[in-house]
């Protein structure tokens, strides 16, 4: 399993991959209670210990920390991992920084990315909340333009959980899925989708937890924060019989690799 390094898990996507008739799972996909029990201890002690001055910034920044953690994952931090053939490339957390402003450095985003998972998402992509834009990077959204990794993975801006699949005739199928009512069909604040030449052919923002005040305005009910989002599959498959298949998106190379986002 690979993780990117974050403040909270439930903030992280979940997702399986498959080549041919192979299908790698088990350790990629996260039960349920495995991760509420990682994200208590990531979530609640670190940033307990962070807030009281028992824990430095620059600990809590090396991936050492997390890692020791995690005894079933790689943490990426700011690093790439290959798996059956695809790159996966994770970004970091800043402790301390800004939600509404991560400022994430993307400067060392390499080449060749298939899949990248962040924490924040790219400014204008499921990103809105009762303030406009909130708890989005410019600097990520210039980083996927120049490098054009197949997959984007993030979370953090619960309300707008949902996701993005680029058609194979160009256009893209999906949207907000997150519900502050659940007795109601309706999703906040929805929204338009990537641009036409937005590279990404899955973009999914998985939060699974609920956000609780905008549940508030919503109900007028104050509950505790839990997980309201199911898990999402992103299917990777590979043409393995030497056909070729134009590619979702012109500015990818074919390399046999196809993506698609499941519930």
């Amino acid at each position: 399993m690979m993780a990117s390094m974050s403040d909270s898990l439930m903030d992280c996507p979940r997702w399986a991959l498959s080549s041919a008739s192979e299908t790698l799972a088990g350790d990629l996909i996260w039960k349920t209670h495995d991760l509420m029990r990682v994200q208590g201890t990531f979530s609640n002690d670190t940033n307990w210990r962070l807030a009281r001055g028992s824990l430095s910034d620059g600990a809590v920044e090396d991936p050492a920390y997390f890692q020791r953690k995690l005894t079933n994952a790689r943490v990426l931090n700011h690093d790439m991992a290959e798996v059956m053939g695809l790159k996966i490339w994770g970004a970091g957390w800043h402790a301390r920084r800004g939600d509404s402003s991560p400022n994430n450095d993307y400067a060392d985003l390499p080449a060749g990315v298939d899949i990248m998972v962040t924490h924040e998402a790219p400014f204008g992509i499921f990103d809105l909340t009762g303030g406009g834009h909130w708890g989005s990077s410019r600097a990520l959204l210039e980083a996927i333009y120049r490098v054009k990794p197949k997959v984007h993975l993030f979370g953090h801006i619960h309300e707008q959980r949902g996701h993005w699949t680029k058609r194979a005739g160009g256009g893209f199928d999906g949207g907000v899925q997150y519900r502050p009512n659940p007795d109601s069909r309706e999703v906040f604040r929805p929204n338009g989708p990537p641009a036409a030449d937005y590279p990404v052919e899955v973009e999914s923002n998985n939060a699974m937890a609920n956000q609780p005040v905008v549940d508030h305005s919503w109900t007028g009910v104050w509950a505790p924060q839990h997980i309201v989002g199911r898990p999402r599959l992103i299917l990777a498959t590979q043409q393995v019989s030497g056909v070729k298949r134009e590619a979702a998106c012109p500015c990818h190379e074919d390399d046999g690799w196809r993506f698609a986002s499941e519930e």
